[in-house]
């Protein structure tokens, strides 16, 4: 592919030269041997965007173009959302091979941690990336404008360079939700193995209801709510909880009248976990030591990973029960731990290679507490 050819072909329209430049990166876009063209098409669809009225500066700021994009997408502007991240998308190295093993770019090393328990003979290479950002919100913004072949490739293209991102489960079940229920059920139950945020439950949680909504099971798609509810204060769960009350209200049927605890045990009754798994917790843990004894940690991150298992186990003397152990057996512990060593490519992006042939699982104590007691003392909401 070669972008002089691609240019030739525009015509000084706008809407229709950004329409076949996102098209051609739609094509090339994730194709290693074509970066360097792609890149000049996406270069060329930000001019005619600046030219268009687009509020940046000439040099690309990628976080402000990805905040861009989400803000267009909360704002149901979803062709502006993609033309914005087609152009991240082309300036985005998607190589899947360095060295001969594959690379995956992870959110974080939790998310490595589970990919290595899953695949505990495989040595690969990972990195930090905006990619799954990029991808979710384009798969997103494509299910929105009804563009179903263009979502599902960005889909499979999302589980080759993160198989384990919760957020390609969600744009999954998305996709199956006016479909197939039954299939969308199974998609979000599975989604519960790769979850570890409280956001992330309630998030699954709130689609959940969705399905025993359609089904009229509406205790459960209730208590699911409530649910997500205690574990996040999003707005769209807020509205969801609103309209469910309005249809009890329409139906004549009255709230349940439930304790925290009771919304629990409905579901687990039903098979709905309502905490973290013993695998995800464990990657959690295994995660923040990994980030801690990597050499790179700042202070933010460790907030990040603290309030996290904090929210886990409902305490601070286990967050600072592995920081110790870090701290005491970090030179000690090097030949034991899993072979991780911070490389650089050529371009000097930050590489993690990852030998796992003898992984083993640390023995993490007090796994798989409960999230904030219950499904929580803040489920009295009704």
């Amino acid at each position: 592919m070669q972008a002089k050819k691609i240019f030739d072909k525009l015509t000084g329209g706008t809407v229709t030269d950004k329409a076949y430049l996102v098209d051609m990166i739609t094509k090339y876009g994730r194709s290693e041997k074509d970066s360097e063209e792609v890149k000049k098409l996406g270069l060329k669809l930000y001019q005619i965007l600046l030219d268009g009225g687009l509020n940046e500066k000439q040099e690309i700021n990628k976080d402000r173009l990805l905040e861009k994009a989400d803000n267009y997408i909360y704002a149901e502007r979803y062709k502006d959302a993609i033309e914005v991240l087609k152009v991240l998308e082309s300036l985005e190295d998607w190589k899947l091979v360095k060295d001969k093993f594959p690379i995956y770019y992870f959110n974080n090393e939790i998310e490595v941690k589970k990919f290595s328990y899953l695949n505990p003979n495989l040595d690969f290479i990972w990195k930090p990336s905006i990619k799954n950002e990029i991808l979710t919100l384009l798969a997103n913004a494509e299910i929105n404008l009804k563009k179903i072949k263009e979502a599902k490739e960005t889909l499979n293209f999302y589980k080759k360079i993160n198989p384990v991102s919760l957020s390609s489960f969600m744009i999954e079940a998305k996709l199956e939700k006016e479909k197939n229920l039954e299939k969308f059920k199974n998609i979000l139950l599975d989604a519960f193995n790769y979850a570890y945020t409280q956001t992330q439950f309630a998030n699954i949680y709130k689609e959940l209801s969705y399905y025993y909504e359609k089904k009229s099971e509406y205790e459960v798609s209730y208590c699911l709510l409530r649910a997500a509810v205690s574990f996040s204060d999003s707005l769209e769960i807020e509205i969801a909880q609103k309209k469910l009350f309005e249809k009890f209200k329409d139906l004549g049927i009255k709230l349940p009248t439930m304790t925290g605890e009771e919304v629990g045990q409905k579901l687990l009754s039903l098979n709905i976990p309502i905490k973290i798994t013993e695998d995800m917790f464990t990657a959690l843990c295994e995660g923040y030591v990994s980030y801690l004894e990597s050499g790179y940690a700042n202070a933010e991150t460790k907030v990040y990973f603290r309030d996290l298992i904090t929210s886990v186990t409902g305490e601070d003397s286990f967050v600072y029960e592995l920081e110790e152990s870090v701290n005491s057996n970090s030179k000690s512990q090097d030949d034991k731990k899993s072979d991780v060593e911070t490389k650089n490519d050529d371009s000097e992006e930050k590489f993690i290679e990852v030998k796992n042939k003898k992984l083993e699982k640390k023995n993490v104590a007090s796994i798989n507490k409960t999230y904030t007691k219950k499904t929580s003392d803040k489920g009295g909401k009704k």
